[in-house]
């Protein structure tokens, strides 16, 4: 075999081995990388989710204020028209990152908000001596039966964000919880709408759903505590559960509480239901920053797992690349270096061997192994040529002495 394919098949040997490992480290990063981007479009859409569950509570607050108030004006009209456009808007985007069960639950969901819409629409067009009570009963637990709906989208969301990436489960477990906290909190709120609205006391009905969800807060609250003490330490997340719990927890929950106290015992209300949702909406609204800066966080994490993934990816591409350029760059370079040379030089001895003399002898100023060569073939061929310019003086030489013997010769035979 000769030098150069034994090299050349060296190399390739080099190379391939590299390639493979280069290649495994790639194929590693790039499923890394798919299961980070997988993991970021998730909790993306799990914040969807979440949005789609505030716009219904948000839509809720002012229908229920429209259906029990004696007739409705522009600004309520306004105000509904913008929280409706808002929860279609968010459904939308959310149905195009879903899968196909998750599109027919959010479908499903959306017929069940046209018909409360429809009730509502239809109630609020009369006077309000007209409504049927009934109706604005049942278009109340119609409301709530709307979160109830959102709420296998909601879980399905959570479960795919813990199965695609479970590190970032805690922090969409927390989101979860609060915007749970922000749910409840409100229909807490509203169990006081119809008997703020007409100046009564609260059924027992009513005071019992007053009273459960009185205590669910209490157990989301320690939920939210225990979940933002399982989370990496967030200077955001710490701010807006300290702006939740002074906003809502300590001055709306207890706005609310007198409110129900107000009701339980039939007396007076200390302000009507504009004045009293105005201020309640806003303190509930403080709850959803933790929600925020948890998703916040989540999408910051995800992005940063993606991009090192994407880094790694880039390092094995770039990896091979150079692998590649190296190889044959040596190749290259040691054919032109030192194979190409020996191979002339080669060819410079064969023909010294084969007789020749009047050859030129390459690679002679070079300083390496090459250039000694070159240098030891060139003494080869001045002692070539001197040993050739020996014989030939030799022979000549006995020629003369045979023809000055000849002469001798001829000259004795003469004389005889």
């Amino acid at each position: 075999m000769k030098i150069r394919s034994f090299f050349l098949l060296c190399m390739a040997g080099v190379a391939v081995i590299s390639l493979a490992l280069a290649a495994i480290i790639a194929q590693v990063a790039w499923q890394r990388l798919d299961e980070k981007t997988a993991g970021l479009a998730a909790i993306e859409n799990f914040a969807l989710i979440l949005k789609a569950s505030e716009a219904l509570t948000l839509e809720r607050a002012p229908s229920n204020g429209l259906l029990n108030a004696e007739q409705g004006d522009a600004a309520a009209t306004r105000r509904i028209a913008d929280a409706r456009a808002g929860l279609d808007a968010v459904l939308k985007e959310l149905a195009k990152g879903t899968s196909r069960q998750g599109r027919d639950n959010i479908a499903a969901l959306e017929r069940a908000i046209a018909a409360s819409r429809q009730v509502i629409d239809r109630e609020a067009a009369k006077p309000r001596s007209q409504r049927e009570a009934a109706a604005l009963a049942a278009s109340s637990r119609q409301q709530l039966a709307l979160s109830d709906l959102l709420t296998p989208i909601v879980l399905d969301g959570l479960q795919t964000v813990s199965r695609i990436d479970p590190d970032l489960s805690t922090l969409a477990e927390l989101a979860s919880t609060a915007a749970d906290g922000r749910e409840t909190g409100g229909r807490r709120a509203s169990t006081v709408a119809a008997p703020l609205l007409a100046g009564r006391a609260f059924t027992t009905q009513e005071a019992i759903a007053a009273d459960q969800l009185e205590g669910r807060m209490v157990q989301l609250y320690r939920d939210i505590e225990q979940q933002i003490g399982r989370v990496e330490p967030d200077a955001g997340i710490n701010r807006a559960w300290a702006t939740a719990k002074s906003t809502y927890f300590d001055k709306g929950a207890a706005l609310v509480a007198q409110i129900l106290d107000a009701g339980r015992t039939g007396a007076n209300y200390p302000m009507p239901y504009v004045q009293y949702s105005s201020q309640v909406v806003p303190s509930l609204q403080s709850i959803l920053g933790v929600r925020d800066e948890a998703l916040r966080a989540a999408v910051a994490g995800a992005n940063d797992k993606r991009q090192k993934a994407l880094n790694t990816l880039l390092i094995a591409i770039g990896a091979m690349v150079l692998v590649i350029v190296v190889v044959g760059g040596v190749a290259i370079g040691f054919t032109r270096r030192v194979v190409a040379p020996l191979a002339a030089m080669t060819g410079v001895v064969g023909r010294l061997a084969g007789g020749e003399r009047d050859v030129s002898v390459p690679y002679q100023q070079r300083s390496d192994e090459i250039g000694a060569m070159a240098q030891a073939v060139e003494v080869f061929r001045q002692n070539a040529i001197a040993a050739e310019r020996v014989q030939q003086e030799a022979a000549e030489g006995r020629l003369r002495e045979a023809e000055l013997k000849r002469e001798q010769e001829d000259r004795e035979r003469a004389a005889a």
